[in-house]
């Protein structure tokens, strides 16, 4: 073979290799995954789309009710008080709900809203809202106040109980800022309490940050937060996500929602009723399981039960 012909062909290949390779470049490069379904960091994940978490709802059997705000005590509602606390407990109750709140120093302490601070517990309109203000402040007089301390204090001393979390803020500064308080005192005194928390989330997002704080045991989907909620969306959400605890309010309920929750695996909770009745025909009528309530104790449901 000639030297020019073998230059020729050699030539030639080259070509043909460097048009293939192009052609191999563009056909990867326009058939690949697009970068927005990627599991980048610049893409904003779905709410529990890592996985279904296996939330432990076994704490349910304790119900039907869940003291809200601590429970009732003496005509006060809303007090998160130590009293509140130990008469509820004496009665019976061993699902409580504390409201979180941060005080100006940006301590957590159990408050249900700037309400409370202004008229129930505030002594004098020159007194400001920090911690030892607060925890220095009577309850319409007569109750204690309670930080995070206090309370996780007491669910170390009473190992049957589990606390139900209603922090005041869904934006996620706030959020991690109050559970990482409470995470650093429980691991310091008894990490086994964190076991005992049931978080209350408001927005579908609110799980991802709880999440990512702690490997919490277990989740509540709260509603009245939330105000793009849809019977299907929550059914969506919780299916996608694990958590099988739903709260809404007494007067949401109906045929639909009920049907479409539980044909999902879903338990209802609702808020909040002092109403025997009322408590009486939501059982019966959309078997809701769980009910906030400042003032209706266990007695009360085991009544209902044998009617």
């Amino acid at each position: 073979m000639k030297k020019s012909a073998l230059i020729t062909i050699i030539i030639t290949t080259v070509i043909l290799l460097g048009i293939f390779a192009a052609s191999l470049f563009l056909f990867l490069r326009n058939s690949q995954i697009p970068r927005d379904s990627l599991n980048t960091e610049e893409v904003v994940s779905i709410p529990g789309d890592a996985k279904p978490y296996n939330f432990d709802y076994s704490w349910i059997e304790k119900g039907p009710y869940i003291a809200h705000a601590m429970g009732g005590i003496d005509g006060s509602n809303y007090s998160n008080s130590y009293e509140a606390f130990r008469s509820n407990y004496k009665a019976g109750q061993r699902l409580f709900e504390a409201d979180f709140s941060l005080t100006d120093d940006g301590d957590v302490v159990l408050m249900h809203t700037d309400y409370e601070w202004e008229n129930r517990l505030r002594s004098s309109k020159d007194l400001d809202f920090t911690t030892k203000n607060f925890l220095s402040s009577l309850y319409d007089g007569k109750f204690h106040t309670m930080d995070y301390r206090k309370v996780i204090d007491l669910m170390i001393e009473h190992p049957d109980i589990y606390l139900i979390t209603d922090s005041k803020y869904t934006d996620r500064p706030n959020v991690e800022k109050e559970f990482t308080q409470i995470i650093e005192y429980a691991q310091s005194k008894d990490p086994s309490v964190l076991d005992r928390f049931v978080i209350q989330i408001y927005l579908p997002e609110m799980l991802d940050w709880v999440m990512a704080l702690h490997p919490w045991r277990s989740v509540i989907y709260t509603l009245y937060q939330d105000p793009n909620w849809t019977t299907e969306n929550v059914r969506d959400f919780a299916l996608e996500s694990g958590v099988k605890v739903i709260t809404t309010g007494c007067d949401w309920i109906d045929d639909n929602i009920a049907q479409t929750w539980h044909d999902a695996g879903l338990t209802i909770a609702a808020f909040t009723t002092n109403d025997l009745n009322k408590v009486q025909s939501l059982v019966t009528t959309y078997d809701v399981k769980l009910f906030y309530t400042d003032y209706l104790l266990p007695y009360t449901y085991n009544y209902i039960a044998t009617q």
